[in-house]
């Protein structure tokens, strides 16, 4: 049986999780994870994957938003969270 890829790498894992965010929920494979974080308020991490095993993340900030502060891919969630001040 093959092992099962994790469905974010453990580098991005670690990144989060030294930043203050916890992990809250989660449905591999071709799921989704969500992460969340207090800092000047509620924030929320949605990483999905998309039909073409890309992964996407939606950014909202506060709990009742309609829409997300941001939309970006996987390999730019260390540059969108650094430049929004919601990591080092």
């Amino acid at each position: 049986m093959q092992k099962q890829l994790p469905f974010v790498s453990e580098r991005v894992e670690k990144f989060l999780t030294e930043n203050g965010w916890e992990k809250v929920y989660e449905r591999p494979p071709g799921g989704h994870q969500t992460w969340q974080e207090y800092h000047q308020g509620f924030w929320e991490l949605l990483t999905y994957s998309m039909e073409d095993n890309r992964h996407n993340c939606n950014l909202w900030h506060g709990s009742d938003a309609i829409k997300p502060e941001a939309v970006f891919s996987l390999r730019s969630i260390r540059a969108v969270l650094r430049w929004r001040g919601l990591a080092t």
